[in-house]
């Protein structure tokens, strides 16, 4: 009985370690990663990317069949 106990602890006690240095070690990597996914847009023409696809300071537009986010340049802006 003794060795059986021992032994389901030696499973659970690994098992906590497995844990905390795969997931809990590798989740800042996980995070940092996510904030790079971003979701790409098919379009047309400049009208068919949302508003919202682009920071400030950037504005969408229509690039090989894809939306991309350009830099507003103020003195040159006739939109």
């Amino acid at each position: 009985m003794n060795v059986n106990g021992n032994f389901y602890l030696f499973i659970y006690f690994n098992f906590l370690i497995y844990f905390r240095h795969n997931i809990l070690s590798h989740y800042s990597y996980i995070t940092l990663f996510s904030f790079f996914i971003t979701a790409a847009v098919k379009c047309v023409e400049d009208s068919d990317c949302p508003k919202y696809y682009c920071m400030p300071l950037f504005k969408p537009r229509c690039s090989l069949g894809w939306c991309i986010c350009v830099f507003k340049n103020r003195m040159n802006s006739y939109n």
